[in-house]
């Protein structure tokens, strides 16, 4: 599973090095792979004596043990996917930033299903976005990145402090003026969890939270965007 996990991390950032825009989602996919096969490596090697299987499965079921007991065993050979990954990290004390996480899933999901010719900057989002994740795992499982990845490590590190410059010349402050309703997000085409946990991901305090905001008044907070429009009367954007 950790040469897997290597090797998709590997993938991913050759997709992205051809700056072809058919690879694109290949790059995204490879990169969000190789992180969770670097959590589950994590899962299993905290718990060198139990059954990896039981570690990363999804699902568990107690079944007889045939001397007036129990036994755990796993159902069918589905693992643990990123939202259940998080919660199992928790229990088992490995540095996990759910947050970041989900926003790896998020910018995934939106490469997928919203492929435009603006491919290249989700990329360079989700490789921001997954980095501090993948270092936290490989300095958990005390292993090497950069002998491990050589040059892939390299260019990871290097688009991630190419991306976070970037943000940090079009840093803005979101004020919710109020909760948003249903419907205030429904204007901007947002589900409310998404916007609330990607919200609270970036708060400052309980109603402020860092954006992005660039020329033509697009913000993005954690992978989403929306128009900023001053109509709106449930929050306000300051430069």
């Amino acid at each position: 599973m950790f040469e897997n996990a290597i090797a998709s991390i590997r993938m991913g950032i050759e997709d992205f090095r051809q700056q072809d825009h058919d690879r694109d989602i290949s790059a995204v996919r490879n990169l969000y792979a190789g992180t969770l096969l670097l959590a589950k490596e994590a899962l299993v090697r905290a718990a060198p004596k139990a059954d990896p299987a039981l570690v990363i499965g999804a699902k568990i079921k107690p079944v007889p043990d045939g001397a007036g007991g129990i036994a755990m065993r796993q159902s069918g050979h589905t693992t643990i996917d990123f939202q259940e990954i998080g919660e199992r990290a928790r229990t088992f004390g490995i540095p996990l930033d759910p947050g970041a996480l989900n926003a790896l899933n998020k910018i995934r999901n939106d490469i997928e299903h919203h492929y435009t010719s603006e491919s290249v900057t989700a990329i360079r989002a989700a490789i921001s976005k997954g980095f501090p994740v993948i270092d936290s795992l490989f300095r958990h499982l005390d292993e090497n990145p950069v002998k491990l990845l050589g040059e892939v490590w390299k260019t990871m590190l290097k688009t991630k402090e190419d991306y976070d410059q970037d943000l940090s010349d079009h840093v803005a402050t979101m004020r919710m003026n109020r909760i948003p309703s249903t419907a205030d997000l429904e204007q901007i085409g947002i589900e409310p969890d998404e916007f609330l946990d990607a919200f609270r991901a970036n708060a400052i305090d309980r109603m402020t939270a860092a954006v992005t905001l660039d020329a033509s008044g697009v913000v993005t907070i954690d992978g989403w965007q929306f128009q900023n429009d001053p109509s709106v009367d449930w929050y306000t954007i300051t430069p």
